[in-house]
């Protein structure tokens, strides 16, 4: 994962294949492409358009030309012990579940870290078995950032593992008096929440 003060790119495994996902912070726009090693990093390469990070800048090429670049502030490789992109330090370590069609539900959405450890934090202790994740660091059907609360912040949210049944899905929602997610990527956030009569 690189992290700069405009733009975050993340480098994901996906069926065997190098994944590249792209924010950028100033409009809340993201991006999956395909993904490529670099001499000094990686690239996400989408037609003519290049996304390639490295330890020391983020930089946007189109036809070989730079049309952006952005020093990376937080560089992060899966050989750092722990490699956990998101981790709020809690006991209970961020979760990156797989996205497998499954649902959770969401017991809270908290907007960029320093508001998201306490209120996380209380989730995870009011409710056993409940894990947190980041949402630009997950599944497709999650919003990515927050554009109404200024800053485009991360969003944290704690949940509830609810597996692939709808009823219990929406069972188990109607407990907490909130609603479920799809585990699912190639999707909009518009059709990510399950639909609970």
């Amino acid at each position: 994962m690189a992290d700069s003060p405009k733009f975050q790119g993340v480098i994901c495994m996906r069926n065997g294949g190098m994944v590249y996902r792209g924010l950028d912070k100033s409009n809340g726009l993201t991006m999956s492409t395909g993904a490529e090693k670099t001499s000094s990093g990686y690239a996400g390469v989408l037609g003519n358009t290049r996304y390639e990070i490295s330890p020391a800048v983020f930089t946007i090429t189109l036809n070989g030309d730079a049309i952006a670049s952005d020093k990376v502030t937080t560089y992060v490789t899966p050989d750092q012990d722990p490699f956990r992109p998101g981790d709020l330090g809690l006991s209970t370590p961020i979760d990156y579940p797989q996205c497998d069609g499954s649902a959770v539900v969401l017991l809270v959405s908290s907007f960029g870290a320093a508001n998201a450890a306490n209120e996380v934090k209380a989730q995870l202790e009011q409710h056993p078995g409940a894990r947190y994740l980041r949402t630009d660091l997950s599944c497709d059907g999650f919003n990515r950032t927050s554009d109404d609360r200024g800053g485009r912040e991360p969003i944290y949210a704690a949940y509830l593992p609810a597996g692939s049944d709808t009823a219990a899905i929406c069972s188990l929602a109607a407990e907490h008096g909130t609603y479920a997610v799809w585990l699912q990527n190639g999707i909009d956030p518009k059709e990510g929440r399950v639909n609970c009569p």
